[in-house]
């Protein structure tokens, strides 16, 4: 399974300048594009090191099973998660 490394956290907001900030034709100064990815690159150096876990990317609920038979966590089975990587879990607050 690949890492969920720096350039896949970046990946998302990426996203945000390379096709939404010019489809609403807001004309951000390269200086305002570069501060932006900066704030997420700090925002990834702070992350925790801590246990890496699974962490799907592009699922939705036509992709989950109900397995009544199973107990706990088992009991949802999950379809297509090639997009699946190993990364740190979700956090709650920032250090």
């Amino acid at each position: 399974m690949k890492p969920y490394g720096a350039a896949l956290f970046a990946f998302g907001p990426s996203v945000l300048m390379d096709w939404h900030v010019p489809a609403l034709r807001l004309g951000l100064e390269p200086e305002a594009k570069e501060a932006f990815s900066a704030i997420w690159a700090d925002l990834w150096r702070r992350l925790p090191r801590e246990r890496e876990t699974v962490m799907l990317r592009d699922y939705h609920a036509d992709n989950l099973l109900w397995l009544p038979e199973r107990k706990g966590a088992a009991r949802v089975g999950l379809l297509d998660f090639q997009d699946a990587t190993l990364g740190r879990p979700p956090m709650t607050s920032f250090p």
